[in-house]
């Protein structure tokens, strides 16, 4: 081990989970952040993408 603390990468990663979630339009059940990995269960919501254009489906 390096003895290196980085635990404030944790913010940043639920942070990016969740604006992803929102951008490719998943639904987040669960998840947790580990010190080396996370795990993530999660559907896609197809609802909510059946009203996107084509033109927002390319952006996104």
């Amino acid at each position: 081990m390096t003895g290196i603390n980085y635990e404030h990468r944790r913010e940043w990663v639920e942070n990016r989970l969740f604006m992803l979630a929102e951008v490719y339009s998943v639904l987040i059940y669960a998840y947790a952040v580990m010190s080396n990995h996370l795990h993530v269960v999660l559907k896609t919501d197809a609802s909510a993408a059946a009203g996107w254009s084509d033109e927002e489906v390319a952006s996104r």
